[in-house]
């Protein structure tokens, strides 16, 4: 096993490497796999998390033109410097895995730090543009997604990443099969009106998958482009979520339960310790809530 904390890489690791010259490239690459590999395996890191710390690694490696191995601290400033604050951090995430917890080598990134990026107050559009922007919808898969993530909060891959037992039809309830070393998720709620186009959309659907939503990546990462380009509106599944959350706040909804119907882990010692977050707790204030997407 190679790269782990404290564990020097294994010969295998470390002589692929050290191959310089026109093997730079391939070094690079076979240096990734292994990465990918102890993401996804050691660390348990989501498909999503995987797929984007390597592909930042590979530009940056191409970037600088050199093997893993023969990076310097000076090439790693050479190749943050100019770039946006959010790319910056991007990079260096995935540069503090590698080198920190698969090469056991992160004194290569000491006093390297995370950029401050200007913190924005978030702005929900209006339910006048909900509506709208919905209205446009002609896909009925992207419409039954948009409903879903307006009506109960849902992280873009839970959405994307639901499969037909993590939804209890009855009850309109869902318990994604989610959680990474950083995300949690517990039980949320779908409104009448995302119902409707679910029920729709489940008779439609691909039957041979047994994801709610067997999109092709390309698709998911085009969702709602149409509609944007019709409407100038720029709406996402993120940020569906800030106008769920807002919403509920605007109906009464205590935050410790918005927190909780959107994953987030309670912060105070009353929200942690001393809330009822059951189920049937929880769908009793959503119901009470009555949220309404579309009227």
């Amino acid at each position: 096993m190679v790269g782990r904390e404290g564990i020097e890489p294994t010969t295998t690791a470390s002589s692929r490497l050290e191959m310089g010259g026109a093997a730079q490239k391939e070094s690079a690459e076979l240096a990734l796999k292994d990465f990918e590999r102890f993401l996804r395996i050691d660390q348990l890191r989501k498909p999503e998390t995987v797929h984007g710390r390597v592909n930042y690694l590979r530009a940056f490696f191409k970037r600088v033109g050199k093997g893993p191995n023969n990076i310097t601290r000076d090439d790693i400033r050479d190749a943050l410097d100019g770039i946006s604050v959010h790319k910056r951090d991007h990079i260096l995430k995935a540069l503090r895995l590698f080198y920190g917890k698969f090469l056991g080598q992160s004194a290569l990134l000491d006093g390297i730090r995370f950029g401050n990026p200007e913190i924005r107050p978030l702005t929900a559009p209006r339910k006048d543009q909900i509506r709208q922007f919905y209205e446009t919808i002609d896909d009925p898969e992207e419409r039954t997604i948009f409903l879903l993530a307006a009506s109960s909060g849902l992280r873009r891959h839970e959405i994307v990443e639901l499969r037909l037992k993590d939804l209890d039809f009855e009850k309109r309830m869902i318990i994604p099969d989610y959680e990474s070393a950083t995300k949690r998720m517990w039980v949320t709620f779908y409104n009448s009106e995302a119902d409707a186009d679910l029920k729709d959309w489940l008779k439609n659907r691909n039957k041979r998958s047994d994801r709610l939503f067997p999109m092709a990546r390309a698709k998911e990462s085009r969702l709602f482009r149409a509609a944007m380009d019709k409407t100038g509106l720029h709406i996402t599944l993120k940020t569906l979520r800030v106008w769920f959350c807002c919403e509920m706040a605007r109906m009464g909804v205590q935050d410790r339960y918005v927190d909780a119907f959107c994953g987030r882990v309670p912060k105070s010692i009353l929200s942690r310790h001393y809330t009822d977050y059951s189920p049937d707790r929880l769908r009793e204030i959503y119901d009470r809530a009555g949220l309404r997407v579309l009227t």
